[in-house]
């Protein structure tokens, strides 16, 4: 009942990673039970910030987006050193039926009316090979959408994750009984 109100069950006693200290890498922001003992608490700030709570012990998890503990830990600033020193990251539902961790989607595409269908669709072509994949994931410190490429150090200490295979049309179906949900958790 403590952690009512999150979006996977991360916290449960039964779970190896629920004790104090543990990000969830799940790309889902801002989730970090500042008053424990609410049935659910307002996030402050932004991911990095959510990060930091819990390094500062002001609350036990939060769920963020993988690429900022990375930055945290890449960090030249001693601080931000200290910060992800203080934390262990993980992903939830990793045991056979649980589902699996969410993965954000990103998506492109071109407009009927773009001058330049053809060089637009160019682009979001090369976007997806090998060379430019390799770009994101060695400056945006995010998991590669293409097989091939290799995260890079730090993330790859992330270890591998069973994803998710929740259908992304699903997200639009489900969408009122989420709403629903938070209003009745008092989720603002």
């Amino acid at each position: 009942d403590r952690w009512v109100g999150s979006s996977t069950p991360i916290a449960d006693t039964t779970n190896p990673h629920s004790d104090n200290n543990k990000m969830t890498l799940t790309d889902l922001s801002g989730f970090c039970p500042i008053n424990p003992g609410s049935r659910v608490s307002q996030p402050e700030g932004n991911d990095t910030a959510q990060i930091r709570a819990v390094a500062e012990a002001q609350c036990d998890l939060a769920i963020v987006n993988s690429y900022y503990v990375a930055r945290l830990k890449l960090s030249d600033k001693p601080e931000d050193q200290e910060v992800a020193s203080k934390i262990e990251a993980f992903f939830p539902n990793q045991k056979e039926g649980e589902g699996g961790t969410h993965v954000n989607i990103s998506g492109g595409g071109v407009v009927a009316t773009a001058p330049n269908q053809e060089n637009a669709i160019k682009f979001l072509e090369y976007l997806v090979t090998p060379e430019a994949q390799e770009i994101f994931a060695n400056s945006n410190n995010e998991f590669p959408a293409v097989e091939d490429v290799k995260a890079n150090a730090v993330v790859a200490e992330f270890g591998n994750f069973q994803e998710s295979k929740l259908k992304v049309a699903a997200y639009g179906e489900k969408n009122a009984e989420a709403v629903k949900l938070m209003d009745r958790a008092g989720w603002k």
